[in-house]
């Protein structure tokens, strides 16, 4: 299915926790001609009904995104209510009535009458007994559902009410053109009128606890009321470009969406009033008109001016933690789901906490493997990702073609690392059948095979255009691309990771000891005996002057490259790193660092060691990561798939 919209994170400073974020638009479908301003979604959440001016309600199942209904309304429809027992649709229209439609049948079982203009909004009581609606003319009358009969008007509208929601069965809120005002249902008295918003009021939900109150207006912004002082809470982030036109908020209160004539649907964190999400579609430039959220919370369907209806898949239970100084508390302190809490730290450093996904982790179906990712590498320029695998392939992809891969398959055992030459014209991948094969990346020819004959390959880094090196369970080899031979061979057992500098190499492994090779004489330049468990990882910042290691223990330690001495390092608390840490790199712009676990989370720190950013509930544990050059990671998990998200929508410093 193609790919219809685009979602960018914007960056937060939260203490919530998500559940929920949106991905990419899982269907696209149009079935009707002009705007639809209705929209509503069965009780079960498989079906979406939408209403359209052009006379018509459709029934859209979500599951296969194919029309399973098609009723005809005669009059534009402006308004969709469902039932609270999901048999009946409340259709408002623009010739001034309202029609009991059944779901299943479009049969009309009773017209509400009243209202001599367009009825704009609607609301059904919590009973099901009274449905509440609003003109273009003022008026805002009560109707009982069984008999039809207008139970009530309420007299000092003063301005057409296009939007409502209704507090439980206290009062009335209306949206109108000046001011926000609430009715008493009780009396039918105007209660109090709120004012703020600077243009018509769109858009009006209450919370389910009754003590918030959120509203949006065509002056493009959000604002939060309390309803127990009518006193504005804030107002939310500058987000919407244009006129605001619906609002769905999530059960438990957390997530506010909302559905703009800017062409996008926007989520919201309700307790900071931050942007989390912005969904837009890419194909065309049809102004949103309806938003509104699953019972379950598995999608988010919206309306638009050209008659289509999105969805907009919601993937469950990814944390985001971000890390900030506060001096206020003592302890770093990150509360998790169900109540539960740990302590992170000992000293001045309050975590916030929000719990979200990034909103497209891209899947590469074409770089999908079917084993562990054991190795990333990018292109200098960011064209090429090259994955390599336990399934004994590499996979090679364009970033800005993300689902045409090439396969690469020529070694017998699982492909242990790979790296890019320089220039970008070529690659290398280091196999456990101890080959290394030098591949084009222009033709996707195999150039070279080189036969280490004994010993599994580990790693493999590039130091120039026609220098290599290897690590395997006995030695370092150091090999030129050109003639295809091996240069020299360093004794150096049990290494497993390497990375090049300037005229230099360092190797770590599970003897526990960080080396710096000169790489002209061979020589072991330093030795650095801090780490306490097997080297899994290193990276070299990109000045040369640290090096960044990461272990089976759980260890993370920035080392000096010149001196072999330990500048920082520190453990995750217990909890944290539940398995030693698999992956890491050190992001393009140098300032921090990006560290993957098995246990299913990556985490990014500062080089002082001091965590920014923590993102845990992926699907499978972290296995490879590197950098596009823009800082988006790319990330290879256990299962063989990959993902890519921006840490600059994530997080600024």
């Amino acid at each position: 299915m193609a790919l219809l919209a685009s979602s960018v994170v914007t960056s937060p400073d939260t203490n919530i926790e998500a559940k929920v974020a949106p991905q990419m638009v899982d269907r696209h479908v149009k079935r009707q001609k002009d705007r639809l301003w209705g929209l509503a979604i069965s009780q079960d959440g498989s079906a979406v009904y939408s209403g359209s001016l052009d006379g018509t309600i459709v029934e859209t199942s979500v599951r296969s995104g194919e029309a399973t209904a098609r009723h005809e309304n005669g009059h534009g429809i402006l308004c969709l209510v469902l039932s609270t027992d999901g048999q009946w649709l409340f259709v408002a229209s623009n010739d001034g009535k309202i029609r009991k439609r059944s779901v299943t049948t479009g049969h009309v079982a009773r017209e509400y009458v009243g209202h001599e203009d367009r009825v704009r909004s609607m609301a059904l009581s919590e009973d099901g007994k009274s449905l509440f609606s609003g003109c273009l003319s003022c008026r805002l009358l009560q109707f009982s559902v069984e008999t039809g009969t207008i139970i009530r008007e309420f007299k000092t509208l003063r301005s057409a009410a296009m939007s409502m929601a209704l507090v439980g069965d206290r009062s009335i809120i209306c949206g109108c053109r000046d001011a926000i005002r609430e009715f008493s249902l009780r009396s039918g008295e105007l209660m109090r009128e709120i004012r703020g918003h600077t243009d018509w009021v769109r858009a009006v939900v209450v919370s389910k606890d009754r003590k918030s109150l959120f509203s949006a207006a065509r002056d493009a912004s959000i604002r939060e009321w309390s309803l127990e002082t009518g006193q504005q809470v804030r107002q939310f982030d500058k987000g919407h470009t244009k006129s605001i036109r619906s609002l769905a908020l999530s059960r438990d209160g957390l997530y506010l969406f909302s559905a703009s004539s800017d062409c996008t649907v926007r989520q919201w964190s309700t307790r900071l009033g931050q942007e989390l999400v912005s969904m837009r579609l890419t194909l065309g430039a049809s102004g949103v008109l309806a938003v509104s959220l699953a019972p379950d919370g598995s999608y988010v369907a919206s309306t638009c001016e050209d008659g289509s209806v999105c969805f907009w898949a919601l993937t469950p239970s990814v944390t985001w933690r971000v890390y900030k100084d506060d001096a206020r508390f003592n302890w770093k302190l990150s509360v998790l789901p169900e109540g539960r809490f740990s302590i992170c730290g000992t000293y001045a450093t309050f975590c916030r906490e929000w719990a979200y996904v990034d909103p497209q982790p891209l899947m590469l179906d074409g770089a999908l493997h079917t084993a562990i990712v054991r190795s990333l590498a990018v292109s200098s320029d960011g064209q090429h990702i090259i994955s390599a695998s336990d399934d004994k392939t590499v996979r090679v992809f364009n970033s800005l073609a993300p689902k045409q891969a090439r396969i690469f398959k020529q070694q017998k055992l699982s492909i242990r690392s790979v790296a890019i030459v320089p220039d970008g014209s070529s690659f290398v991948s280091a196999s456990d059948d101890a080959t290394i094969c030098h591949w084009s990346l222009k033709d996707g020819s195999l150039l070279r095979t080189f036969e280490v004959q004994i010993g599994s390959l580990r790693s493999v880094v590039v130091a120039d255009g026609d220098t290599f090196f290897t690590a395997s369970d006995t030695c370092i080899r150091q090999w030129s691309l050109t003639s295809g031979s091996m240069v020299s061979e360093i004794m150096c057992a049990k290494v497993t990771c390497l990375a090049v500098g300037t005229g230099v190499l360092y190797s770590g492994g599970t003897d526990r000891v960080l080396r710096q090779w000169s790489i002209s004489s061979g020589k072991c330049l330093w030795e650095c005996k801090d780490h306490t468990d097997a080297i899994t990882c290193l990276t070299l910042t990109s000045d040369g002057g640290s090096l960044v290691t990461g272990t089976r223990d759980g260890f993370l330690r920035v080392i000096d490259a010149q001196k072999g001495k330990t500048v920082q390092s520190c453990k995750t608390p217990s909890g944290f790193f539940q398995t030693g840490i698999q992956c890491l790199d050190v992001t393009r712009d140098g300032k921090s660092v990006l560290v993957g676990s098995s246990d299913k989370t990556v985490r990014q720190w500062t080089l002082a060691l001091d965590l920014i950013l923590e993102v845990n509930g992926f699907r499978s544990g972290v296995s490879a990561l590197s950098f596009l050059p823009d800082n988006t990671a790319v990330l290879g998990f256990e299962d063989g798939s990959l993902r890519l998200f921006s840490l600059n929508r994530v997080w600024s410093s």
